[in-house]
């Protein structure tokens, strides 16, 4: 009998040992089913895009992707490739994937800059060939710059619409700083009378204006901008103009461009951000009012494009037009030569 109560006994601990060890199996963690879906989406195929309640066109100039990784935990990384203006690659690490049905849906935020990036999105068709990423990403910006802004014109000093800053040892360079605001100013002042830039937080930037004798404001017509859209962001304590790359073409044929004006030159000018080029301008705020300006460094690639152009201006002074054959040297040599447009905000 003693030898029939050990046996048992062993029994009975050899199938507890086994019972403990398929409970530890089960409770091994599974891999979540989305980790078999990483890689690459591109635009073009298993990805949708949506910018700010927008179905984005896939580019050919700088295609966009989105690329799916492991986390930090649990959490998934999306990192967006060419859709945003602020930079080429934005990477959005605290996705918090949740599994509704057989695909997933995704949230998850990230800043860059002044702007907020909110992401939402789902993937699909896990287990097939036909996996899909459907992403919705939407821009906040915030900052002082959000808002309307009304060019500075003024009719008793046409000079205030200008911001002119130069500093140089050239008398011809300190003289054109003295006389070009008034000049320009009054030229506007006789061309417009208001010019409006929008800068929401949405971040697409507008412009209208008024000619004068019109009653009505012109901007650029709606089923255009609903094709065109022009992002803005601040960096750097900068104002940026971007546009897709794929739309830079269309700027070669819009009338009244100088002539020989080609893309290489212009495309000089700008700051490259992956899907987009971005257009910067300089920004200085005093008395409630706010310059937006180019400094000597861009400038100085500017005024060579444009001096054709400025030849055949009407209402330039005859005393001014023998100075702008120097001022591509004029501006060069000078110790500081900021120009730009002064805005208050409405």
């Amino acid at each position: 009998m003693k030898k029939n109560w050990l046996l048992y006994l062993f029994m009975i601990v050899c199938m507890s040992s086994f019972f403990t060890s398929c409970d530890k199996d089960d409770d091994k963690p599974t891999t979540p089913e989305w980790k078999e879906a990483l890689g690459d989406y591109k635009a073009d195929g298993a990805l949708k895009l949506i910018i700010n309640t927008q179905a984005a066109t896939a580019q050919s100039a700088a295609p966009q992707s989105a690329t799916l990784a492991a986390g930090t935990g649990e959490n998934a990384k999306i990192t967006l490739k060419n859709i945003l203006p602020e930079e080429a690659e934005v990477a959005i690490d605290n996705v918090v994937p949740t599994k509704s049905g057989g695909d997933y849906t995704f949230s998850g935020t990230a800043t860059v800059g002044s702007t907020s990036v909110t992401l939402t999105g789902k993937l699909t068709g896990i287990k097939t060939d036909a996996r899909t990423l459907d992403l919705t990403v939407t821009r906040k910006i915030a900052s002082s710059l959000v808002g309307n802004w009304a060019l500075n014109l003024d009719g008793t000093n046409p000079a205030k619409a200008l911001y002119f800053n130069v500093k140089s040892s050239n008398p011809l360079g300190s003289s054109l700083g003295t006389v070009l605001p008034g000049v320009l100013g009054g030229m506007l002042i006789k061309s417009v009378s208001e010019v409006n830039i929008f800068l929401p937080e949405t971040g697409l930037f507008n412009v209208n204006w008024k000619n004068q004798g019109d009653s009505e404001v012109t901007g650029m017509p709606d089923a255009i901008a609903q094709i065109v859209q022009i992002p803005w962001f601040e960096s750097d304590g900068k104002l940026y103009i971007a546009l897709s790359k794929d739309l830079l073409p269309l700027l070669a044929g819009i009338p009244g461009l100088p002539e020989g004006l080609d893309m290489n030159t212009l495309i000089a000018l700008l700051v490259d951000k992956g899907g987009y080029y971005a257009l910067p301008f300089n920004q200085v705020t005093s008395d409630g009012v706010t310059k937006f300006y180019f400094p000597k460094e861009i400038l100085k690639n500017i005024v060579p494009i444009l001096l054709p152009f400025l030849g055949s201006v009407e209402g330039i002074p005859a005393s001014v037009l023998p100075l702008l054959g120097q001022l591509p040297e004029i501006v060069a040599s000078a110790e500081t030569f900021d120009v730009g447009l002064s805005f208050a905000k409405k």
